[in-house]
């Protein structure tokens, strides 16, 4: 006996009235007013076909966004792989329109072998095109393991320096990047012994002896600097040296510096705005952070030790602070993206200068230093804050300051703006306390 189409659904039943044997089972729907419901009407069975449809034109937008938004980067990206990748996805984009139109019209049954051929065909291609394309590179050498294990010390106190074990090592190329410029720089992250606690470590010392470090300025020309006045301080090897000569610090009264609207931006002479500041520094994990100095600002951070790339490390002892300010004159925002700074008991502050040019600069940089200098040596009055070092409830007897300006010197050879931390001042000196 031959076999027919069943009329609810499609398939092929040996019965000969339409019915197959599972439609058989399903109740016939009760009809107001008796009136007899046509034989190929299901309810039920309409309902899920109109979910289908939906959930199937859902899916194929989102695929066709996808591969419009993907179609000229995959190859790209990934080569032939990419290219494969598009292909499938074409595939799958047919087998999505053919499951579509089989929900909308069930008698064309040949839409149903297009279906489960572009479905099958594009996801599995797909998905094996960009698992072997994000892959292979891997085997290639771009992630590529690094081992080893050194010693070394770190300068730390008055009398000399403090222990500084590295007991590991890893070199590496990462790409620093500033608005307009990227530069190339080695990081070698090891660690070092810090009041008790181990930190990671990311400033790369330059060449030293007996205390004197060899530097260069902005045009790369070899200079020599010694920091027996900064307390704490070893330099990066890629902290160059400013041609700005400071203004001496510590001159000015407590009951002056210490109010920043009246010292630092009164209407009369405004240098500096002062936008916020964070207290308690060191709460994140490894006591590092990413901050992101914005264009014509200053940014100053305190405490017992501050490591900052491109700047270089300090450590602070009982009775002394260290601190770095920073000071951008420059319409682009500098972010540490891969090297953090590392900040032990500490605070973080920043603002807006009013001026960029090279006296400005040099009277906003000696009032930031001296109001900062007030702070750690009375604390805070009003809010309950005291000096960052290792003395207890005491505030800060002295301080080693380094300031450091980022300027734009030229371009570099693609024509981007080439910027640089230039270093103004490294020193220790007393706390301003009245």
């Amino acid at each position: 006996m031959a076999k027919i189409r069943c009329t609810n659904c499609g398939k092929l039943t040996r019965y000969q009235d339409g019915l197959c044997q599972s439609c058989r089972k399903i109740p016939e729907p009760e009809i107001e007013n008796n009136d007899t419901a046509p034989a190929d009407v299901n309810p039920k069975r309409r309902i899920i076909m109109k979910t289908n449809s939906i959930i199937l034109g859902v899916l194929l937008v989102i695929t066709l966004a996808a591969l419009i938004i993907f179609f000229p980067v995959l190859p790209i990206v990934l080569g032939i792989w990419g290219i494969v990748a598009l292909v499938a996805a074409f595939a799958l984009v047919i087998g999505l329109t053919a499951a579509l139109l089989f929900s909308l019209f069930p008698d064309l049954f040949i839409l149903n072998w297009i279906r489960k051929a572009g479905i099958t065909l594009g996801v599995s291609v797909l998905a094996l095109a960009l698992i072997i394309g994000f892959a292979l590179p891997l085997t290639k050498g771009i992630v590529t393991p690094t081992t080893g294990t050194t010693t070394g010390t770190t300068e730390g106190t008055t009398t000399g320096t403090t222990t500084g074990t590295t007991t590991g090592t890893t070199e590496g190329t990462t790409t620093e990047t500033t608005e307009g410029t990227t530069t190339e720089t080695t990081v070698k992250a090891n660690t070092i012994q810090v009041d008790g606690e181990t930190i990671e470590t990311f400033v790369s010392t330059p060449v030293s002896e007996n205390g004197v470090y060899l530097l260069h300025d902005s045009d790369m020309v070899e200079t020599s600097k010694e920091f027996n006045q900064a307390i704490g301080f070893v330099p990066d090897e890629n902290l160059l040296v400013s041609d700005l000569t400071p203004e001496k610090i510590g001159q000015d009264s407590a009951s002056v510096t210490q109010n920043w609207d009246t010292y630092l931006n009164s209407k009369n002479k405004p240098y500096a705005g002062f936008t916020d500041g964070t207290n308690d520094y060191n709460q994140y994990y490894n006591h590092q952070a990413f901050p992101q100095l914005p264009a014509y600002s200053w940014m100053v951070h305190t405490g017992y030790f501050i490591e900052m790339p491109g700047v270089g490390r300090l450590m602070g002892e009982k009775g002394r602070a260290v601190m770095v300010l920073l000071i951008n004159r420059t319409d682009a925002v500098y972010r540490f993206r891969n090297e953090p700074v590392t900040v032990i008991a500490g605070f973080q502050g920043w603002g807006r200068i009013w001026n960029g040019d090279e006296k400005p600069v040099i009277e906003t940089e000696k009032r930031i230093t001296n109001h900062f200098l007030t702070r750690l040596g009375l604390g805070v009055p009003e809010k309950g804050f005291i000096g960052q070092t290792d003395q207890g409830a005491e505030n800060a007897t002295t301080v080693t300051v380094v300031t450091v300006e980022m300027i734009q010197w030229g371009n570099n050879d693609d024509g981007t703006p080439r910027y640089q931390f230039r270093l103004i001042r490294a020193e220790t000196v007393a706390a301003i306390k009245k």
